[in-house]
């Protein structure tokens, strides 16, 4: 074969591909174009539902703000009362003074609505009373109230004679039955007594 016929058939050879390669791109079927972003607002998921924050009570909230004060010995007993009146009862484990079947403790009342008359409201209280473990009663031997909570504000005390104290039943469901139940578990239970600190001089130094 000359040279002439072998460049002719390069060329017969590489026109045959090149239109092999034409008829192969009319043949197939064009690209897909790419999906569009859609735009109906029904094909979007929804965002996941956010839980709503419970409701807080105008109880809950006072609540709150009132103090465990530890340092007194304060211990929650319970809450309740009417609307006007609720409260809720503290007792403090200092200063508990057993005689025979009867036992003295401290209680602390803390009240979410102001309590008393117009010439002095107070929303809480320290009370001293005396529970008797045998008759199931109890009687106050002093109070100082405090026009805020938390044992803050003005405040203002009486004292009652121990012989004229009144006795009071514990009525069975009542908060003063849970009291003197309370109350004779420490005469039950015995704790022993805090050792009392040394007594200090006028400028605070321990007598020597």
């Amino acid at each position: 074969m000359t040279r002439f016929e072998e460049g002719l058939t390069a060329t017969v050879l590489a026109l045959s591909l090149i239109g092999g390669s034409a008829a192969l791109a009319q043949d197939s079927p064009p690209p897909s174009p790419a999906p569009s972003p859609s735009t109906d607002p029904s094909a979007v998921p929804a965002p996941s539902a956010v839980p709503a924050a419970p409701a807080v009570s105008e109880e809950q909230k006072w609540f709150a703000t009132l103090e465990p004060m530890p340092q007194g010995g304060w211990q929650y007993l319970t809450a309740g009362g009417e609307k006007e009146t609720e409260s809720v009862v503290f007792a403090s484990t200092h200063n508990v003074v057993r005689n025979g079947d009867s036992v003295t403790v401290w209680l602390r009342w803390e009240y979410m609505r102001p309590q008393g008359q117009p010439y002095f409201q107070y929303q809480s209280a320290v009370i001293r009373d005396e529970f008797s473990c045998t008759r199931l009663a109890l009687r106050a031997l002093s109070s100082t109230s405090y026009a805020g909570n938390n044992l803050s504000g003005i405040d203002q005390s009486y004292e009652v004679e121990e012989s004229k104290a009144v006795w009071q039943p514990a009525i069975p469901g009542t908060t003063g039955e849970l009291l003197v139940n309370w109350a004779c578990s420490k005469l039950r239970t015995k704790q022993p007594r805090a050792a009392m600190p040394r007594a200090r001089g006028s400028n605070g130094a321990a007598p020597q």
